[in-house]
C-alpha cells in the first residue's frame, strides 16, 4: 500500500499529491477571466488606499502613539501634571492625524464605489465567480479552511516532514475551500475540485507536537483568536505557532493511504461537515 499525504511534495516531485483525486476543474478561459477580473478589481481597490507619503505618515504616527502611551507613567512621575497635559497634547495631535487619514480613505473607498468603473469591475468579478463556481458544481456554502503542506519522506508506513526549522517542523498554511455532499468529502484550490469518499475515512488521529506554519489565513480575525502567536524577531521565517499541533484524516482509497493534514483549530469544522454528511 502507497501512502500519500494530500497536497503535500516527496523528494523529487515538481507538483503535490493529490491530482489524481480531481474530481472537477475549471476552463483555461474561466480562470482566466477569473484571474483578469480579480486584477482588474484588486488596482481599482488600490486607488482608495493612501498613498506611499501617507501611508508613512499614519505608520509613524502610529509608532509615536504607542511610544507616547508607554511615556505618559514616566513623565508624570519626574514632570507632573505639567509634563503629562503636554504628553496628552502630543497624543491627541497624533490621534487626530490618524483619524484625519483614515477618514480621508473611508471616503475614497465610498466615492471609488460609486463609480461606473468599479461597479463594472465589480459585476464582472461577480459573473465570472458564478461560472467558476458552476463549472465545478460548488454550493452556496462551503467553508473557508487550512490545509498543511509540507516535503516528506516515508519510513515504513509513517510520513516525516523533512522541513524542520527552529526545532519545529514547518508546514506551509494552504487556504482551500471546503464542503461534504452525498458521502463526499470535497477540496477545492487553484480551481480544481478533489474528492474524498467519507466511506473510505478511517480515523481522525492527533498530533499534540508545536507546529510552525508559513502565514495566517483568516484576518480580519487574529491568530490569538485562536490561540496561534507569531514567531518571535528571532525565529521570523517560522511565520505562527501552533502550540496545540493538527490533526490528520485517514483514508484508504483503493490502493493507497491518503491524510489530510489541518491545523488544531480546523478540527471543528471538518468534523461539522463530515457527522451531517
Amino acid at each position: 500500500m502507497e501512502t500519500k499525504p494530500f497536497w503535500c511534495t516527496a523528494s523529487g516531485q515538481t507538483s503535490p499529491n493529490g491530482q489524481e483525486l480531481a474530481v472537477a476543474s475549471v476552463s483555461q478561459v474561466t480562470r482566466q477571466n477569473y484571474q483578469a477580473a480579480k486584477k482588474r478589481l484588486t488596482e481599482l481597490q488600490n486607488q482608495a488606499k493612501s498613498g506611499c507619503i501617507l501611508s508613512g505618515i499614519s505608520t509613524f504616527s502610529g509608532i509615536m502613539l504607542f511610544v507616547l502611551a508607554i511615556a505618559a507613567i514616566p513623565v508624570l512621575l519626574t514632570s507632573g501634571i505639567v509634563g503629562l497635559l503636554e504628553v496628552a497634547a502630543c497624543g491627541g495631535l497624533v490621534y487626530g492625524i490618524l483619524f484625519l487619514i483614515s477618514r480621508s480613505e473611508a471616503k475614497k473607498e465610498q466615492q471609488l464605489k460609486a463609480t461606473p468603473a468599479y461597479q463594472q469591475a465589480e459585476a464582472w468579478m461577480h459573473q465570472v465567480t458564478a461560472q467558476f463556481n458552476a463549472e465545478l458544481g460548488l454550493p452556496q456554502n462551503t467553508a473557508a479552511v487550512d490545509v498543511l503542506s509540507f516535503p516528506y519522506c516515508v519510513d515504513g508506513t509513517t510520513v516525516r516532514n523533512t522541513n524542520i526549522q527552529a526545532g519545529r517542523p514547518k508546514y506551509a498554511n494552504i487556504s482551500m475551500r471546503m464542503y461534504a455532499d452525498n458521502g463526499m468529502l470535497y477540496l477545492i484550490s487553484n480551481g480544481t475540485k478533489y474528492g474524498f469518499s467519507l466511506a473510505c475515512l478511517q480515523n481522525i488521529s492527533t498530533a499534540n507536537t508545536p507546529i510552525a506554519i508559513t502565514g495566517w489565513n483568516k484576518w480580519p480575525t487574529k491568530p490569538d483568536a485562536f490561540g496561534i502567536t507569531q514567531a518571535d524577531d528571532e525565529d521570523a521565517n517560522a511565520g505562527y505557532h501552533v502550540d496545540a499541533g493538527f490533526h490528520v484524516l485517514s483514508f484508504q482509497i483503493e490502493n493507497t493511504y491518503w491524510s489530510i493534514y489541518i491545523p488544531a483549530y480546523e478540527l471543528s469544522t471538518f468534523q461539522s461537515w463530515i457527522s451531517n454528511r
